[in-house]
């Protein structure tokens, strides 16, 4: 299972993005970094999804991964671009 960053906001609707984590500590590790600089989002947390892997979450970066390190396994990481 993979997981989603998900955000709740004041009218209650919980909503995610495209970014799917191999782990719950990575989603849950981005879900809290973007929280802390939204204003809109009551709360975060990670739903689980069947989606394929396509970002890794290291201390306070997201990072998204390159087609080419899932095909090899999810072993490399391709930095493209920092959230």
């Amino acid at each position: 299972m993979n997981y989603r960053p998900m955000f709740t906001f004041p009218s209650g609707e919980r909503v995610g993005n495209a970014q799917v984590f191999a782990t719950r500590e990575e989603a849950q590790g981005s879900a809290e970094d973007r929280f802390r600089v939204w204003n809109m989002p009551t709360g975060c947390g990670v739903d689980e999804t069947t989606d394929p892997v396509n970002y890794r979450w290291t201390t306070h970066k997201t990072f998204r991964c390159s087609h080419l390190s899932l095909q090899l396994g999810a072993t490399l990481w391709h930095r493209t671009t920092s959230y």
